[in-house]
């Protein structure tokens, strides 16, 4: 997944390190003359709404790489701190001798848990959910299933 006008140089790895994923970010940082808006180092103590719902801001408290705490308002907050990692897997009654059953192997994968689609192989697949992890999947294991659904 890259940035719209700038992909990943060629013979980038299909899961980069993150070695490689600093180095795109930067480049990508400096291409775009980005580094004026970019505040590293810094901690979130707090984000509150400032006013209605319809209109307001977002009133920022947080503290440098002194520990100095600071204060801004904001028209917009991106949380993407990357906590919400907990894999969400569908469950439904009988789940478990669904998996058991038939006479190919089921299986259920998040795709947290996916590392390449060599084992997807003339076999029947859904993929559930279609955000960027879905499409980027489907684009990798379309190819190589006897049939996909999205």
């Amino acid at each position: 997944m890259t940035f719209p006008n700038l992909p990943f140089p060629a013979g980038t790895h299909l899961y980069p390190s993150h070695e490689h994923l600093e180095a795109y970010l930067v480049n990508y940082a400096h291409r775009f003359n980005l580094l004026p808006y970019i505040s590293f180092n810094h901690q979130v103590l707090n984000a509150s709404w400032l006013g209605t719902p319809i209109t307001g801001v977002w009133n920022i408290t947080f503290a440098d790489h002194r520990n100095e705490t600071h204060y801004d308002t904001f028209d917009h907050l991106i949380d993407a701190t990357g906590r919400f990692q907990k894999p969400v897997i569908p469950t439904w009654p009988d789940q478990d001798e669904w998996l058991a059953a038939g006479s190919t192997q089921r299986s259920i994968l998040h795709s947290m848990w996916f590392r390449g689609p060599e084992a997807y192989k003339n076999r029947s697949l859904v993929i559930v959910g279609d955000s960027i992890s879905g499409r980027d999947l489907a684009s990798q294991i379309a190819p190589l299933v006897s049939n996909a659904s999205t």
